[in-house]
């Protein structure tokens, strides 16, 4: 839940960010590691009126941190 006007964006609980923290911290010997999600921490500047998941920059520092290969992501509303 978002108090946006748009909540179509997603965003990221604290407690969500925590939980992969811990989950990748607890997986660090897995040869691959990935994150999918709905919402897309990226967005191409040619698209307006988009914007990247709520939190998304602690959820890649956290990815960042623990060596996660890949994150695969749905797409924009």
């Amino acid at each position: 839940w978002d108090l946006s006007l748009n909540w179509s964006h997603g965003r990221l609980s604290r407690g969500q960010i925590e939980r992969a923290d811990a989950f990748f911290a607890g997986a660090a010997h897995a040869r691959f590691r990935a994150l999918i999600v709905h919402h897309p921490f990226f967005v191409p500047e040619d698209l307006p009126g988009f914007r990247v998941i709520g939190r998304a920059d602690a959820m890649l520092k956290v990815l960042a941190r623990r060596r996660v290969h890949a994150v695969l992501n749905g797409h924009l509303h």
